[in-house]
């Protein structure tokens, strides 16, 4: 393919991308719901995840002890944003061993 054959199938792509995501899609950032805004909890947690924060696995307590700092609430409130996340394949869930005991984490 020549230079100028892939130069307009990218402008294509681009085009057809911003028809289907909006004008302001980033693609491999978090998904946009219609209930999610900037300011919710599970915008909140997404923003960890596309920061490299479920790299290893993270128990709610964990991820709840870190969002302490920029979105203050309940840990069930935390518990449940991530079930939720995990229902909609936005997180994976695994275990952890936390001294002899196996807790639920959430990894990406």
């Amino acid at each position: 393919m020549s230079k100028d054959t892939i130069k307009h199938i990218l402008g294509r792509l681009n085009r057809l991308e911003k028809a289907v995501f909006g004008s302001n899609s980033q693609t491999g950032k978090a998904e946009q719901h219609g209930r999610s805004t900037d300011g919710s909890l599970p915008t909140h947690i997404l923003r960890l995840r596309n920061n490299g924060f479920f790299k290893q696995p993270k128990t709610p307590k964990e991820t709840h002890a870190r969002l302490q700092s920029h979105y203050a609430c309940d840990l069930n409130r935390v518990t449940m944003a991530l079930l939720r996340l995990r229902q909609r394949k936005q997180l994976r869930k695994t275990s952890k061993r936390i001294g002899k005991k196996k807790k639920g984490a959430y990894v990406w």
